[in-house]
């Protein structure tokens, strides 16, 4: 084996744990035996060393410590960031995560020095923007994926909608989900489940669709009056969210638990009766693995990459977005039928292996193997 060669990974907001964040963490990782990696990010907080290294991994932060103008001028500091590091060592490839902005400034990188370029796609209301963008922004985004050499999604959903942009090779797209740490979820000892006990892990956003979830727990409680709904996360939904529940009557019987660890999720996930992920938007949804890989049933919008994770009534149930009503259907279908619901668990425990970070990795290791010159 010669000497490892250099992967220069562009991604303006890299701060792990979000899905994005942890799939360059443990690709960096996993892959850290086979090539030396180096992520330029935006320093997005002034306090933040302009470099550092994390194990293996050299990051540099660049911009000057401001959310808003470092995600606008990512690209000009990135570039110029890139060059320096050119100077010092050859750059073997180069990889984009997300198009927006870290893929125009891996673009503009690759057209200057002609280094391959690999785009990772992960934004999951990328359909959303498309549809709006004014002409000429849309023309940059196609041709961002236009010149990438290789092109990774992580749902088939994402695939369908760089297609549609039109002019985009089919062939250099491939389909690959981000994963979670199994290990996690290997309780020494069962974990006494709360019977009637509702989860979701979600940002409280309006695109998360916690509203329908929460106006559907009313027809949930006349059937299942123990039921209990547990959110966990934060976001400006939340005062929305806290007056809809007061507006309902129904603050005893939701729990809102803000943030939490992400080392603390298997327990919350284990101890739950069944999870809820109302999305009216999504790339993929990680948290749904996370769930099955918990062991307990889950229920989801049909939207997005969800149905890359749920095949319904085998892998979990899926509901329309925007409705509350269905959601408290599939609720109380879970509880009234146990039988349902532990078949929903032993099938999804068929795929999970496939969302293990190892054979990920080793997915993107191809990738690399083939576009590296």
């Amino acid at each position: 084996m010669g000497p490892k060669k250099n992967i220069l990974i562009f991604f303006w907001y890299y701060s792990p744990p979000g899905g994005a964040e942890l799939f360059v963490e443990q690709i960096t990782k996993l892959l850290g035996a086979h090539y030396n990696f180096a992520i330029i990010t935006a320093k997005f907080k002034k306090a933040l060393p302009s470099q550092e290294r994390a194990g293996e991994v050299l990051i540099y932060r660049v911009g000057l410590g401001c959310v808003f103008i470092d995600k606008y001028f990512y690209p000009i500091f990135a570039l110029w960031q890139a060059y320096k590091v050119r100077r010092k060592k050859k750059i073997s490839l180069i990889h984009g995560v997300i198009a927006n902005p870290a893929g125009f400034a891996t673009m503009l990188f690759h057209q200057l020095t002609k280094t391959p370029f690999l785009l990772t796609e992960q934004s999951g209301n990328l359909d959303r923007k498309v549809r709006r963008l004014n002409p000429i922004i849309f023309w940059i985004y196609k041709k961002i994926y236009q010149e990438a050499n290789f092109i990774q999604v992580i749902s088939n959903s994402l695939k369908q909608t760089i297609l549609s942009l039109g002019g985009i090779d089919e062939n250099k797209i491939e389909v690959i989900p981000n994963g979670i740490d199994l290990a996690t979820f290997k309780f020494e000892s069962p974990r006494q489940k709360e019977k009637y006990r509702i989860i979701c892990l979600a940002r409280l956003e309006k695109y998360k669709g916690i509203r329908y979830l929460v106006e559907a727990m009313p027809q949930v409680l006349e059937k299942f009056p123990q039921a209990k709904l547990v959110l966990i996360g934060e976001g400006p939904e939340r005062k929305n969210l806290e007056a809809k529940i007061k507006e309902l009557k129904i603050e005893e019987k939701v729990e809102l638990k803000g943030e939490l660890p992400h080392e603390k999720i298997p327990e919350e996930l284990a101890q739950s009766h069944v999870f809820v992920g109302p999305s009216l938007e999504e790339g993929m949804g990680v948290v749904f693995i996370e769930a099955q890989a918990a062991g307990i049933p889950v229920i989801g919008t049909n939207i997005g990459g969800i149905p890359d994770i749920i095949e319904n009534e085998k892998t979990g149930l899926l509901i329309k977005p925007k409705d509350s009503q269905a959601i408290a259907q599939a609720i109380t279908k879970i509880f009234s039928q146990p039988e349902l619901a532990q078949n929903l668990v032993e099938n999804a425990k068929v795929n999970l292996k496939k969302y293990d970070w190892q054979n990920i990795s080793q997915k993107v290791f191809r990738i690399y193997q083939r576009i590296i010159l």
